[in-house]
């Protein structure tokens, strides 16, 4: 995709990224008008987690789909005690560090970025570029970001609320995050490890505010409508923007200076292994992480917990090569699904 690549109205439902490594990984679901229904429904979404969001766990295996293809193969006997490795049993907090880092980078990133839109081009530029995540946007893709000014004018012109908008614009961006999902994974160690931390921390804070709003991060991306509401106020604006903003600046750094990440080895997901272990772990958690099934029977709770510790035990793996190897796998259903 270019800079300035994508005409018309982005495609609302989930788009098949290309250039994936194997074997495939399973894609995230997209943010198609039967999901929103579902959790619109005062029903279903109050009282319990919508039919079709609990059938999309069955696709989180994505973000242990290395462990999970080397059980499968044999090479990593799950039912065994963990393996050391050379890494410390004991708690690394350079995960926590990582995270921590991200959240003071992103603290002022609090203007909602879909709110405000105008009549004119003007009118809405001028409100987007309020918000870090658009001049970010605008400075990355510049001839997208034109485009969809264009067509948050027009939604406006056609009597469409801010709520209309903001979904349109909410499609647009995860858009352009799957088509440059091959350049967000091909970026700097740097660039992908603030995707990871920024993950984890609005993982983190989605907790805090409700399961619902996790769990639907989780298996809905930013489309879910609970996210949606969220990015349109100010208490978790700030998370939710750095999570896009990290994306687009490391697919722009992917595009310009690509690095190549070989597939993580056996022995990088002992070290994995191992720093699961430290955070508590056991062999039966790790085989519910690779399992779709058993992953689907776990309480939303324990899988918005899981993600995390999966995430901060990557960030805290010190061989910055084996990391590298385990991040770029990880990452593939958060980017591209």
């Amino acid at each position: 995709m270019h800079a300035g690549g994508g005409h018309g109205q982005p495609p609302q439902a989930a788009v098949n990224p290309g250039g994936m490594r194997q074997p495939p990984q399973p894609q995230l679901p997209g943010n198609s008008a039967a999901q929103f229904d579902d959790l619109n429904d005062s029903s279903t979404s109050r009282r319990r987690f919508p039919v079709k969001t609990v059938a999309a766990l069955l696709l989180l295996c994505g973000l242990g789909g290395g462990a999970f293809a080397l059980h499968k193969t044999g090479l990593l006997p799950l039912s065994l005690p963990f393996m050391t490795g050379s890494e410390n049993t004991s708690v690394d907090d350079k995960g926590d560090k990582a995270v921590a880092k991200m959240r003071a980078a992103s603290a002022a990133t609090k203007e909602p970025p879909l709110t405000g839109f105008g009549s004119t081009p003007e009118t809405v530029s001028g409100e987007l570029q309020k918000s870090t995540l658009w001049q970010v946007v605008k400075r990355e893709f510049p001839a997208w970001y034109e485009e969809r000014v264009q067509d948050a004018v027009r939604l406006a012109g056609e009597k469409k609320d801010d709520k209309e908008i903001s979904a349109f614009m909410t499609a647009a961006l995860i858009d352009l995050r799957r088509k440059n999902g091959v350049a967000v994974l091909a970026s700097s160690p740097q660039r992908l490890k603030m995707v990871a931390a920024s993950f984890v921390e609005n993982l983190s804070r989605l907790a805090k505010h409700s399961t619902e709003a996790c769990y639907g991060y989780i298996s809905q991306g930013e489309g879910s409508p609970v996210i949606m509401e969220l990015l349109r106020t100010t208490e978790h604006t700030s998370s939710l923007q750095a999570q896009f903003k990290a994306i687009i600046e490391a697919a722009a750094d992917g595009r310009k200076s690509p690095k190549s990440y070989r597939p993580p080895s056996r022995e990088d997901y002992d070290v994995l292994a191992a720093q699961l272990q430290a955070r508590g772990w056991t062999p039966v958690d790790l085989q519910t992480f690779s399992d779709a099934k058993a992953l689907a029977r776990a309480t939303p709770e324990r899988v918005c917990q899981m993600v995390q510790d999966w995430f901060l035990a990557q960030l805290a793996v010190n061989d910055e090569d084996a990391q590298m190897r385990l991040l770029a796998e990880a990452l593939k259903p958060v980017v591209s699904g």
